[in-house]
């Protein structure tokens, strides 16, 4: 094979291998997968709208989110703890210092602050009883022991009743409406929307708006994100761009309520979009983790006391939680 042969061919291996390493720096990155549970609560939505292709905030910060719906936190945190999920979006802070006890670790992403000024999700709904006789009767509240803890604490607050003087039942969201109506139960401790939902077409007659801020404790930590131990070790900068692609979608919201509305109507069977627009919607993410590591943990050290006052959680429960910065 002649000299000039083979410089022609090295010549076009040359070019080739160039431009295929041309091709590979410019095409687009593939976007890195997670998967996020969450519950058809209000304070869920912008995880919901974050993943939504025409809002696109994922999508910006290179993320392929999977969510899946969960119909209460102990559901949702078995998806987590069986590995089917990276991402809890949002429980109560009892799971964080339990969990740690029992040796499992969970890395708190975002803390979630309600005030009476601006309360986020809890909300108490009297159906068809006068508030003097709800003594002897049953109460629903929201499946998880922090709904529990705090209805009855708002139970003894509000109305003068110990625990034993009624009968406190879990009921499950789809089902709490309903149970309300029919007048299973008297009163319901929930989340909205279905707190406004059961104003509307529930039966109750009276609600208390923030009744834990109002009468148990004030600003109350109505939620920690929490990421698993393998996400936010292993995947950093993945978990530094949910948070922020969430912390855009609850800016938005809450200058779009019309979206928050029409999204809320998705979200939850049985809502209209006029009801919708009366489910209150607020800027609820105190501190995230890119930065405010401290204001988390000396937050959640507030709280603690509260829940462990309440029965919510026991004396021996890990304080020190695991907070998830993207410094480590």
């Amino acid at each position: 094979m002649s000299k000039r042969l083979w410089v022609l061919i090295g010549s076009v291996v040359l070019v080739a291998c160039l431009g295929a390493a041309f091709w590979i720096t410019l095409r687009p990155g593939k976007a890195e997968e997670i998967r996020v549970g969450y519950m058809r609560i209000s304070s869920h939505v912008p995880v919901i709208a974050a993943a939504d292709e025409s809002l696109g905030f994922f999508k910006k910060h290179g993320l392929k989110v999977v969510l899946e719906q969960f119909p209460d936190t102990p559901a949702l945190m078995k998806g987590l703890e069986a590995g089917r999920i990276d991402i809890a979006y949002q429980v109560t802070p009892d799971i964080l210092w339990t969990a740690g006890a029992s040796g499992r670790q969970y890395y708190t992403c975002f803390v979630v602050q309600s005030t009476k000024e601006a309360p986020i999700d809890g909300v108490y709904a009297i159906g068809d009883v006068t508030s003097a006789s709800l003594g002897g009767k049953v109460v629903g509240c929201f499946p998880g022991p922090t709904a529990m803890g705090m209805t009855k604490a708002i139970m003894k607050a509000v109305y003068g009743l110990e625990a034993g003087q009624y009968e406190l039942q879990p009921v499950p969201p789809p089902l709490q409406i309903s149970s309300l109506k029919s007048g299973k139960i008297a009163a319901l401790f929930t989340y909205e929307p279905l707190g406004t939902l059961a104003v509307e077409h529930g039966g109750a007659k009276r609600v208390l708006r923030a009744p834990v801020e109002e009468h148990v404790i004030d600003p109350w930590t109505g939620g920690v994100g929490l990421l698993s131990k393998r996400l936010a070790m292993e995947r950093r900068e993945t978990s530094k761009a949910f948070i922020k692609a969430v912390r855009e979608s609850v800016d938005h919201l809450v200058s779009h309520p019309e979206l928050m509305a029409k999204m809320t109507v998705e979200l939850q069977p049985g809502m209209d979009l006029e009801t919708a627009k009366k489910v209150p919607f607020q800027k609820h993410i105190f501190a995230d983790s890119t930065g405010n590591v401290a204001a988390i943990r000396d937050y959640l050290s507030k709280q603690l006391p509260v829940y462990q006052k309440l029965g919510i959680v026991g004396s021996n429960v890990n304080q020190d939680v695991q907070v998830f910065s993207g410094e480590q």
